[in-house]
């Protein structure tokens, strides 16, 4: 008991600082485009959406819509694949309209579902 209450009061007294990584250029190819006809409003305001989540958001970079299993449209910087092919996680995060996290995108199983983002994505 004596060991644990040492520890925990060391523990309690050590001074971390959470390191956070560096950002990156991203390695891709920029898109701006709409890939299903719409009406020229939709498609202005799909534009707009897309832009303004770029802009607005701190950490995103690409920006992809997808609806009734077909990729829609695509803004920011893209990867090697062309389409969003939806996978188990994407699929889950779809029907449970939950965030899902992944710590790496460069390990499985991100690395293959997530083709379309860019290799260095983190």
């Amino acid at each position: 008991a004596v060991a644990s209450a040492i520890l925990v009061s060391a523990l309690a007294r050590i001074d971390l600082t959470v390191r956070e990584k560096e950002s990156v250029k991203l390695a891709g190819v920029d898109f701006n485009e709409v890939l299903v006809p719409l009406s020229p409003d939709a498609e202005a305001l799909l534009r707009y959406a897309g832009e303004m989540i770029l802009r607005v958001s701190g950490a995103a970079r690409s920006v992809v819509v997808y609806a009734q299993d077909t990729t829609v449209a695509r803004f920011g910087t893209m990867g090697r694949a062309q389409t969003l092919q939806a996978g188990p996680i994407v699929l889950d995060a779809m029907n449970k309209r939950k965030q899902q996290y992944l710590a790496d995108l460069q390990i499985l199983p991100g690395r293959v579902e997530f083709g379309y983002l860019p290799i260095n994505t983190q």
